[in-house]
């Protein structure tokens, strides 16, 4: 039974109390061994995904890997972990843990986490084998032809993170919508007092130095900036494996860093830049959203879905293509001028951000995954 307050959300334990949702979760990312790298992005997102699927009620259980088991019971203990054991690729994982699944009882529904080529045999062995009645593709990049036409053929229900990526499987006939957004969202909010308008720290944020990163742009513009207003700049690099030293003092960068040092980090800077050349949602220009930073981005669609004010976005400036090194530093001479402007731009991104990228698992559930908890038998 849907219970919703007066926001329109959800309230309280939607299934009073009971394990009456059976999930299971095929992530290509889980069945493969990640041990001594760091977990982040859509990895991240998917464990807290898990975590607060159970916390709701709901029985999750996981095909994984054993390295990744360990991180599931640590992050997510209320799930259950299907070991998989030993090292294949995800072709032959996916239909392992397909006839695996089949052991137990019928699920409610099959989550299948952003497909690519190798779990295609896995969604079709989990459709033959009936292991529930419902399947649900999150949809997270870009896909290739073959997987929006089999999520059709199994008739699969899609969530995409964006427009960019939703408009593939609709081609494709497969039902689609988009629902996505950052997880742990109040970890990322202004900083609680006005800072010093005299020093202006720039950011970027990224897997670098990853090529389309817009990490060479990023440099470019810096070392554009005219004197008077590079002196009082410092450019913050985030994330490095093996942060590089730079001759100039004033770039620094950074290690890879947990969730909660990146929040840490967004409150103690002035100005994101957002400059990749690709991207499906981006996380990272959503926490600088919601930390009140102005945005200075290439205009890529999902950047320009966030900031555009003709697309319900605001919050940043948006230069006219992927290279345009002297558009940013325009761009940041601009605001670091003008405190007023960054401010302004800094509390319509938070708004944007809030209204619209702040993930809400219990919405997630109650509209898509498990709409009336009605439990039905696969077998």
């Amino acid at each position: 039974m849907n219970r919703t307050g007066e926001s329109g959300e959800m309230g309280g334990n939607f299934w009073g109390g009971g394990r009456e949702g059976r999930v299971l979760v095929l992530e290509q990312g889980f069945m493969r061994a990640r041990r001594g790298k760091p977990i982040h992005g859509v990895e991240l997102f998917r464990l807290n995904l898990i975590r607060e699927m159970g916390e709701l009620g709901i029985d999750v259980t996981v095909a994984c890997q054993s390295w990744w088991a360990q991180q599931i019971r640590k992050r997510a203990p209320n799930a259950r972990v299907l070991p998989l054991g030993g090292v294949m690729k995800v072709v032959g994982t996916g239909v392992r843990a397909a006839i695996a699944a089949r052991k137990g009882k019928p699920f409610d529904v099959v989550l299948i986490g952003d497909p690519g080529a190798g779990m295609i045999p896995g969604m079709i062995a989990a459709r033959l084998l009936r292991l529930a009645p419902r399947h649900v593709v999150f949809a997270h990049r870009v896909p290739k032809r073959l997987p929006t036409r089999v999520a059709r053929a199994i008739g699969a229900d899609v969530v995409a993170n964006s427009e960019v990526v939703a408009q593939h499987y609709r081609r494709a006939g497969a039902p689609t919508r988009i629902m996505y957004g950052v997880p742990n969202a109040e970890l990322f909010f202004p900083h609680d007092v006005p800072r010093d308008g005299e020093l202006i720290n720039l950011c970027l944020i990224a897997r670098l130095p990853g090529h389309d990163k817009g990490l060479d742009v990023a440099l470019e513009a810096f070392n554009q900036l005219e004197p008077g207003v590079a002196q009082r700049c410092r450019l913050h690099l985030v994330a490095f494996a093996t942060p590089p030293k730079y001759d100039n003092p004033r770039i620094v960068a950074h290690p890879w860093m947990p969730l909660e040092d990146v929040a840490k980090l967004l409150r103690e800077m002035d100005i994101l830049l957002a400059l990749s050349e690709h991207e499906t949602f981006s996380q990272a220009i959503v926490q600088g959203m919601l930390t009140g930073l102005p945005v200075i981005a290439t205009p890529i669609p999902v950047y320009v879905e966030k900031l555009d004010p003709l697309q319900q976005g605001g919050g940043g400036v948006v230069v006219s293509h992927i290279k345009a090194a002297d558009e940013v530093a325009h761009a940041i001479e601009a605001l670091a001028r003008d405190e007023g402007k960054r401010r302004a731009l800094g509390a319509e991104g938070r708004r944007v951000a809030e209204r619209r990228f702040a993930w809400n698992t219990k919405r997630f559930v109650g509209e898509i995954l498990l709409p009336a908890n009605q439990t039905t038998d696969a077998g």
